[in-house]
C-alpha cells in the first residue's frame, strides 16, 4: 500500500496544481523528481511510464509518484484527454521508490482535491493550514480505500498474476482470460479481487 503506519507525517505541501494538457500522443517529462507527487485524475485515459513501470490510469484514479530517482524514465501515453489534481509534497518518512496505483478511489476524494487546490489558489490567511488538512484527508481516504480493497492477503492471492503482466503484457499472444489461473482463483473471483 502506499503507506503502511497510521503516523504519517507530510513535511511540506509544496504545490498544488489542475492540470489539463493539450492534447498530444506522448508527453515526456524529467525523470528525476525534486519532490513526491499524489495524484488524482478527474478524467481520461492514460498510460503513465515510469522507471519501467507502465501504469493505466483513468478517471477516479491515484498514483504516486517518488522523488529522487535517477536517469528514471518518464512519459505519458495520451489514450484520451486527460485532466489531473497533483500535490508535490515532501516528507520525512521512508516513501516507497516504485510508483503506487490506486485504481477506482471514491468520488469524495475528488472533491476533497478540489477542495485542496481552490485552497492552495486562494492564498486567503490560513490557507496553508487547510490544505494540509485537506491533504491529510485525502491520506485517510486513500488508506480507508486500500484497507477495504486491497488486503495483504488479497495482495498474495494476486501477485503471481501480476509478476505474470509486468514480465509478458507487452508480448504477443498475451491472454488476460488465463491470469486467475496463477492465482489459484476462480475467474469471478479474481476479477473481484484485481478490479
Amino acid at each position: 500500500m502506499f503507506f503502511e503506519s497510521e503516523k504519517f507525517n507530510i513535511s511540506q505541501i509544496v504545490s498544488v496544481v489542475c492540470y489539463e494538457p493539450s492534447l498530444k500522443k506522448k508527453d515526456i517529462y524529467p525523470g528525476c523528481l525534486p519532490t513526491y507527487e499524489l495524484m488524482y485524475y478527474t478524467k481520461g485515459d492514460t498510460y503513465i511510464t515510469f522507471n519501467g513501470h507502465r501504469i493505466h490510469m483513468t478517471a477516479g484514479d491515484v498514483l504516486y509518484l517518488p522523488k529522487g530517482i535517477l536517469n528514471a524514465d518518464y512519459y505519458v501515453d495520451i489514450v484520451e484527454k486527460f485532466a489531473l489534481y497533483n500535490v508535490y509534497f515532501d516528507t520525512d518518512e521512508q516513501m516507497p521508490q516504485a510508483p503506487v496505483h490506486i485504481h477506482g478511489v471514491t468520488y469524495e476524494l475528488g472533491n476533497i482535491y478540489k477542495k485542496l487546490y481552490n485552497e492552495w489558489l486562494s492564498k486567503r490567511d490560513g490557507y496553508y493550514y487547510k490544505s494540509m488538512q485537506n491533504f491529510y484527508r485525502i491520506l485517510e481516504l486513500i488508506k480507508k480505500h486500500g484497507q477495504k480493497y486491497n488486503t495483504n492477503a488479497h495482495f498474495r492471492q494476486l501477485a503471481a498474476a501480476e509478476e505474470h503482466i509486468s514480465g509478458n503484457y507487452y508480448k504477443t499472444g498475451f491472454e488476460c482470460e488465463k491470469l486467475h489461473e496463477l492465482s489459484g482463483l476462480s475467474y469471478t473471483y479474481f476479477n473481484k479481487l484485481f478490479n
